[in-house]
């Protein structure tokens, strides 16, 4: 378990975690990562509010987190489900 509190620590638990569920040991090293936490972060949950889809650019710059769009508000499992659309979308660009 890595402590939330280290984002150095955090970084390389995902990318050890990535590079076992895909059997990819280069997976393991990212050439860049960054770990964003902002306690009070929210945004204003209005209808008709435009949030950004997963695909945020022809570069292939994918956006994961509970203020993509989505079926959700800002919850556990919004942010879950962006992660699910963003591997979806990563999937098909590597086709």
């Amino acid at each position: 378990m890595v402590d939330s509190g280290d984002k150095t620590g955090l970084a390389a638990g995902l990318a050890r975690q990535l590079a076992e569920s895909f059997g990819n040991p280069e997976l393991e090293k990212p050439l860049w990562s960054h770990v964003m936490t902002e306690k009070r972060a929210t945004f204003r949950c209005t209808p008709g509010l435009v949030r950004p889809g997963c695909l945020f650019d022809k570069r292939g710059l994918l956006l994961a987190g509970d203020y993509v769009a989505g079926e959700y508000p800002a919850t556990l499992e919004s942010a879950v489900s962006s992660g699910v659309s963003a591997i979806k979308v990563l999937s098909e660009l590597q086709r």
